[in-house]
Parts: structure tokens; sequence; C-alpha cells
């Protein structure tokens, strides 16, 4: 508490709680303290709460080395073969033969598997904020193979995040788990941070939920974080117009991976125009 009192007294406006991390008891923990902190110094305090969406990420890589130790990632090469499966596994990684050519496949499982389904051949796909980087090569109903095309990480690990930014994926913005936690952040947030929102679609569906939950004066704002949500801008802005108070972050990390660092100073001024 003395921690968050000490950056109120020093200028800050908006606590945001991050709603991927943690759970309702300690979300709960972190709105007590900073309503107290309200009443105590009559600053004037929001609260923003971002909702987690998807999480596209690797599953769990459990692989023994020589000595039966275990590593939570696989060794990785431009030019591997490596297989993203929707199977459950805790990975394998690629053998190689004397002449450094490939002989056995890596695999890795994913958290999301229904991407698999939207993937075509040729998109690229991105590991770890877009430090290594592969492409379709084929696929059928349960896998895709990859090839790395370029890498500036010697290892592939666990829980790392994934960009598709060609592909068109069929996942709601809006996730059960998000669902489940609404009431909470309406009760308790001035602010919702739409993460992963695409479409006008996904908008309309965001302000069902917060009619359903009598929501008519939290702040919404929708977080520009990949290809498809920075092409459908107008239509997302158009739709979120239905509302008083919106607001819209260019989540440039995120964004940069998809589109490319070299573009994202163009693209962060055309979403301000």
């Amino acid at each position: 508490k003395s921690i968050i009192e000490e950056m109120v007294r020093n200028g800050m406006e908006v606590a945001r709680i991050n709603l991927s991390h943690g759970d309702i008891n300690i979300w709960t923990k972190m709105v007590q303290y900073i309503n107290e902190i309200k009443a105590e110094t009559q600053h004037k305090l929001k609260i923003y709460m971002d909702l987690s969406g998807p999480k596209l990420r690797t599953a769990t890589i459990e692989i023994k080395d020589k000595k039966g130790k275990i590593k939570n990632g696989i060794p990785i090469r431009v030019g591997e073969h490596i297989i993203l499966t929707k199977r459950a596994t805790l990975g394998k990684k690629s053998k190689f033969g004397k002449n450094n050519e490939q002989i056995k496949k890596a695999e890795i499982g994913v958290m999301l598997p229904e991407i698999i389904d939207d993937v075509k051949i040729n998109d690229e796909v991105l590991f770890d904020d877009g430090m290594i980087k592969s492409v379709v090569l084929s696929k059928t109903d349960e896998e895709i193979e990859l090839l790395i095309t370029n890498c500036y990480k010697s290892k592939l690990s666990s829980q790392k995040g994934i960009n598709l930014p060609d592909t068109k994926l069929n996942l709601p913005a809006l996730t059960e788990r998000d669902i489940e936690n609404l009431p909470f952040v309406c009760k308790n947030s001035d602010i919702v941070g739409y993460s992963f929102v695409r479409t006008a679609k996904d908008v309309h569906y965001l302000y069902e939920q917060l009619n359903l939950n009598k929501a008519s004066e939290i702040g919404v704002v929708f977080k520009i974080e990949n290809k498809e949500a920075f092409e459908n801008l107008p239509y997302i802005l158009l739709e979120g117009m239905k509302r008083d108070k919106i607001g819209v972050m260019i989540a440039r990390g995120d964004l940069a991976v998809e589109i490319g660092f070299e573009r994202i100073s163009e693209v962060q001024n055309e979403i301000l125009w």
C-alpha cells in the first residue's frame, strides 16, 4: 500500500490492474488499497483494468538433457523444420546427422490449438516477440510444419508469445475468463482495456456484455496490438463511438512484432491521425 501511495503522491492518476496476472482475491486487495489511498489523499485516481484476451503462446516444453536435467525449451536454428501441434506434448528437439542434415523434426505444442485451423500455408508465424521467425510449409488437421527463416535467439521456450500477422483468427476477443471477470471489472474500475480487439463485431460483443452488467459509465480503451486491428481501426472506432467514453491504446510492442519494427513510427502516426 505504501508503494501505491508514494506513486499517487508523485503524480500517478491511473492505477492499472492487469487481469492476466493474479486472481480476484489479489485484485480485490489492490482495489481496496487504491480506494483507501484516494480517501486519505483526496487525489483523483482512476482504476484501469486490462482484460486478458486469448493467449497465443507455446505450450509447456520439458526436454531432458543427457544428464537427466529438465530444460524448458528446445534449441533452434535457421533452416530447421519444426512441428507445431494440437496434440498434448512436452516437446521434442530436432536431430541432425553428420552432415548437419535434419533427420528428425522438433515438435512443440500450443496453448490455443484452434489457431492451427486458421493458419494457412505460406503464413508467417513469429515466436517470442518476433525473435524467432518462421513460415508455414504444410498443414494437416492436427499440426503445421514450419521452416525457421530467422532467429535472434538460439532457444524456443515454454509459454512464449506467438504472433500470426498474416492469419485471420476466428478466436473470440473476449474469452470465457474475461466474461467471468466482467462483473468485478464493471463494479470496481473506471476504465476497461480491451485486449485483442480486431473487428467491429468484437466491439459490439463487448458492449453487449457491458450492458448486461449495467456498466453504462465505464470507459473503454481499444488496444491496437495486431495487424488486423490496425487495418480495421475505422470500423472499430465507428462501432466504438456508440458509447461516450472511449480511447485507443497503441500497443507498440505487439504491434511492432506484427507489422515490422521499421514501420512502427509510420503506423502509430496513422493511428494518431
